[in-house]
């Protein structure tokens, strides 16, 4: 930067600094002088065209700079250059410079101005601080946003991309901290292994797996006791680590020359650490890398409790908790998903124990459940890869068999017969020894079906005609499709008529206030009378309206009769909060149904908030990103979504909290034996709360007892809903129930449900 300066030979203005005795040309005093120089923080020197020092404040002994051996060479011509420009044109230059003492670096920054003929005053000031001030504060604000963007991606992403996301962050950690390796560690077995869990390493630079792999925490009992007890550890070479310890001869076996070890703990209690290591030189760790490291850490011990959390309620939902193995609801899933892959052929299994319940009641529950323990450890170590082995429920067994699609029904009775050895042979319970025997019922698709409600109730047939035939008996189910061919069609035909004249009927059933037995709001229930077919059930006829377009008509047929419906209440003088109606797949991506609605709800004078649409789980998991947009719409609108069966599909709480639901809808399955099963207890009460926390309202179907109720309302459930307030019942009749005057009570409903 060159600035102007005029040249001292200019002559002095008259009167220059006033004062001073009254002289014309006022001058410091050499003792003045000396106390002027030893009062700034720049280091002055007169210099000479050449660089060479021609003179220097008292006191100063150090070098000229191009005379100083800790000034790079680079800097030193940098600093020769200033000076020679300054002499030829009189301009004042500014340059920065380094001294290097050591591993020390300290940074300069120099005014070069003319002073006289071929001088110049050279002032320089050690800037160090203030770089690094701001380098400090550069490096905390890079670090801020790091730590930040990572938080907020795992918080928001799904429980199975954490592990991805884990391995993504340890890479930018390893990279940052110029690191060779950057691993996390968490304690297992109750904390006597240790199990590297993710990791990241620089290319060229060896895992030492086999290592890792079989680590047990006496190999490292001093840094465990270390983090313990003080949180970080920095190991900056191995000779801070006690010499010959467990601790020292892992570390050299790894490679590590140096490491940094941030805790992670859940509770207080430390569950693991993240690592970052080198292998090819000892180093000393700079303040915000190990900043980072401990960031991170926090970051991890957040997500990691999360996907446990995650991963306890899933396993609750979808595990048989006496087993482990799959419970029917995972079955299912699987099912669906073997349907998908239309040219892959399987059997379904259902294998029933002869005589357990004698045995349950001969030896008690007890030995009953290590028995079944016992054998489904047997079945499931004889499933093939693809295979799933279930429990289906009491001593019931299901298995699914990926077969050849060549004489399919042949194969799997070949493969049954190898389980049925097994079954067979003895095993030794509490000092008994016991010979089992099962039945088994058998379904294959596509020979029998390929539907996978007709598939389960085709193997209960099966299962049924063999425990008639008598203890140890396997039946293939007989059926034929072309007689459910046959009766699809005409359904069809008979759908597409009743469409056309709007022939359906909608029955409510009421949904109540546990506490207060107030009615809080109504489900719609279409019905369908056919001339020829009789009563259709619904889940005979929406799939099929689904697969041929009609559903959408439907839909639009339901609403405005629910909407009439309720209008009609509320001029007769019963006031329905809330009418729930549900919707498909097919209609969750018509754009036109916001508009739909809302005109439905405007020709019949009510508000939004009087309808509420239900959608099951698995349809809003299936569109969930395509479905978003319409679904904020509709929320605006101020019309309730509610989510159907939650519980039986893939979703999560952390998925369902970025949508706009208001309600959960618990699926019957988990209440119809709440009040005996602990795995459903355990699993509706993780519902309501983790609900509750979202602010999302909590309905229960498929109540039926006083004992469910009870349970219900302990928990805080809001609202319940099923035949103990009385099953699904036509306008009228729902009127005349529920008209104010006339309560609503589970018992007076349990008459009702006998009829």
């Amino acid at each position: 930067m060159h600035q102007p300066h005029r040249p001292p030979s200019d002559p002095p203005r008259k009167g220059a600094g006033g004062g001073g005795g009254g002289s014309d040309n006022p001058a410091f005093t050499a003792d003045e002088l000396a106390a002027l120089l030893g009062s700034t923080r720049e280091r002055l020197l007169l210099l000479d065209g050449s660089g060479r020092l021609r003179k220097r404040a008292p006191g100063d002994e150090d070098p000229a700079p191009a005379d100083d051996a800790t000034i790079p060479a680079a800097d030193r011509e940098q600093i020769a250059r200033a000076v020679a420009g300054c002499v030829a044109d009189g301009m004042q230059r500014e340059v920065t410079y380094r001294t290097i003492h050591g591993s020390r670096q300290h940074h300069f920054s120099a005014r070069i101005q003319p002073a006289g003929s071929d001088r110049v005053l050279f002032a320089s000031l050690d800037v160090t601080a203030h770089r690094d001030a701001e380098h400090a504060l550069a490096t905390g604000y890079a670090i801020d946003q790091l730590v930040a963007r990572l938080a907020d991606e795992f918080i928001n992403m799904a429980p199975d991309t954490i592990d991805g996301a884990i391995d993504t962050a340890l890479a930018e950690l390893g990279r940052y901290s110029d690191a060779d390796r950057a691993h996390l560690y968490q304690l297992v077995d109750g904390h006597s292994r240790i199990v590297n869990t993710h990791g990241w390493r620089r290319a060229g630079v060896s895992s030492h797996g086999e290592h890792y792999r079989r680590m047990r925490s006496n190999q490292i009992p001093w840094i465990l006791q270390r983090m313990r007890e003080g949180g970080l550890l920095r190991l900056e070479s191995l000779t801070q680590v006690p010499a010959d310890s467990p601790d020292e001869r892992l570390l050299a076996a790894t490679g590590v020359r140096s490491t940094a070890l941030a805790p992670i703990t859940f509770g207080g209690e430390l569950q693991g650490w993240i690592a970052i290591e080198t292998v090819t030189e000892s180093r000393r760790w700079r303040g915000d890398q190990i900043t980072l490291l401990t960031r991170l850490a926090s970051v991890f011990a957040t997500a990691l409790l999360r996907k446990q959390s995650e991963q306890r309620i899933f396993r609750l939902a979808y595990y048989d908790q006496l087993t482990g193995l799959p419970n029917r609801m995972l079955l299912r899933n699987r099912l669906h998903a073997l349907l998908r892959n239309r040219r892959r052929a399987f059997a379904l299994v259902l294998i029933d124990l002869d005589d357990a319940s004698v045995l349950n009641d001969l030896m008690g529950h007890d030995v009953g459940d290590l028995l079944l323990r016992t054998l489904s450890h047997r079945l499931d170590s004889l499933a093939s890869a693809g295979e799933t082995l279930a429990r289906w429920g009491g001593d019931a067994f299901m298995l699914t068999i990926p077969l050849e699609r060549n004489d399919i029904a042949a194969a799997a009775a070949s493969r049954l017969k190898t389980i049925r050895r097994t079954l067979s042979s003895p095993v030794r319970i509490d000092g008994h020894e016991l010979r089992l025997s099962a039945c088994m019922g058998m379904a294959c698709h596509p020979l029998h079906t390929d539907d996978v409600d007709e598939m389960i109730r085709f193997a209960e047939l099966a299962l049924h005609e063999a425990k008639r035939q008598g203890r140890d008996s396997l039946v293939v189910f007989d059926g034929t499709m072309q007689e459910r061919a046959a009766r699809r069609s005409c359904i069809e035909h008979r759908l597409r008529r009743a469409v056309d004249e709007r022939a359906f009927d909608l029955h409510y059933q009421p949904q109540i206030c546990p506490d207060t037995g107030r009615l809080v709001g109504t489900e719609a229930l279409i019905r369908w009378f056919d001339p020829e077919l009789g009563h259709v059930p619904p889940d005979e006829f929406i799939e099929l309206a689904e697969d041929t377009g009609m559903i959408l008509p439907i839909g639009e047929w339901l609403a405005e009769r629910a909407c009439r419906d309720m209008a009609q209440w509320r001029r007769e003088g019963l006031h329905v909060p809330c009418v729930a109606i549900n919707i498909t797949t097919q209609e969750l991506l018509d754009e036109r149904l916001p508009e739909a609605l809302a005109a439905a709800l405007a020709r019949h004078d009510l508000p939004a908030t009087a309808l509420e649409l239900e959608i099951t789980e698995s349809a809003l998991m299936e569109r969930r990103d395509s479905s978003v947009s319409l679904l904020n719409r509709l929320r605006k609108l101020g019309i309730g979504i509610a989510i159907d069966d939650f519980g039986t599909g893939y979703s999560s709480l952390s998925q369902i909290k970025h949508l706009p639901v208001t309600k959960l809808k618990i699926d019957r399955s988990f209440i119809q034996d709440v009040v005996s099963n602990r795995d459903d207890q355990a699993i509706v009460a993780a519902i309501i709360a983790m609900a509750h926390q979202l602010g999302l309202r909590v309905v229960a179907e498929g109540v039926e007892t006083d004992e469910q109720l009870r349970f219900l309302s302990r928990q805080g459930c809001d609202v319940v809903q099923g035949y103990i307030y009385g099953q699904a019942t036509a306008p009228a009749s729902f009127l005349r129930r529920m008209r104010p005057g006339t309560p609503s009570s589970p018992r007076r409903s349990r008459d009702h449900r006998r009829r």
